[in-house]
């Protein structure tokens, strides 16, 4: 969404879906099949998309897969349809819809070939998504699993520029701002790690891993009370790794003062 209206895109599939209701409608003996495909699709669609149930972001083609095998049973049954009438048909009407079943069928497999050259790898997919400039939300994401690649790939500067990039799209992206903060920390820029997954943290309360992360950073700025305290918040969230660095970092904080007390 950008400047306050949506893509072009996003009317169109609310023109298909007011479509395929009308289609229901008057589907008469196929209406229970057209509904169930409709169906169908919707609710396993729903499992990935960004509402209150969902995962914080999924954006990968594949979960669409299993989903529109509903509209396909839809689209079968309409083309299985007019070939079991293909008889009654008029020999040029017959010739036309062959015709364009080809003229699709050439289509789809050109669209196909031109995809394939977009997947040929993690950059190429993800350059392609940031080409689109379809949203902010697109590039950033696009920016986002660019850095995770380079992060991977041991490239920490060409990561830590993506992570800028998608920062500069969605100022609230807190798991750019957390990985960012580990390659900051890594290179220690201490202070840059702590601003990093504090801002994450503001973002998001109760985001457990960026709690430990600034616990580890405080603690390599010699600062063990408040790196406790953050681990502490942590294994509360249930951060389960939390609960180590605790045992082995944190209690001994507590020794000198046990031992003067057993002194006096």
């Amino acid at each position: 969404m950008a400047g306050g209206t949506f893509p072009g895109w996003v009317y169109a599939s609310m023109i298909a879906m007011a479509a395929l209701i009308v289609i229901i409608i008057f589907a008469d003996k196929r209406r229970r099949l057209y509904l169930f495909g409709s169906l169908f699709f919707l609710l396993s669609i729903s499992m990935v998309l960004p509402l209150f149930w969902s995962r914080i972001f999924i954006t990968a083609d594949r979960y669409t897969y299993i989903p529109y095998l509903g509209l396909f049973i839809i689209i079968a049954d309409w083309i299985t349809g007019i070939w079991d009438r293909r008889s009654e048909l008029q020999a040029s009407t017959r010739r036309m819809l062959y015709t364009s079943a080809f003229l699709i069928t050439i289509l789809l497999l050109a669209i196909t070939w031109n995809r394939i050259r977009v997947w040929h790898d993690v950059p190429t997919l993800l350059g392609d998504v940031i080409e689109k400039q379809r949203s902010d939300s697109d590039m950033a994401h696009g920016y986002f699993y660019l850095g995770n690649y380079y992060d991977t790939g041991g490239k920490d500067e060409e990561a830590v520029k993506n992570y800028n990039l998608a920062i500069s799209r969605n100022p609230r992206y807190l798991l750019a701002y957390n990985n960012r903060g580990i390659l900051k920390g890594k290179h220690m820029d201490i202070n840059g790690a702590i601003a990093d997954f504090t801002q994450a943290i503001t973002l998001k309360p109760d985001y457990a891993e960026a709690y430990y992360n600034r616990g580890v950073a405080y603690y390599q700025q010699q600062q063990p009370d408040r790196a406790c305290t953050d681990w502490t918040k942590a294994s509360q969230l249930g951060f389960k790794q939390a609960n180590s660095v605790i045992s082995q970092y944190c209690f001994r904080q507590k020794l000198p003062d046990f031992d003067k007390v057993t002194s006096d």
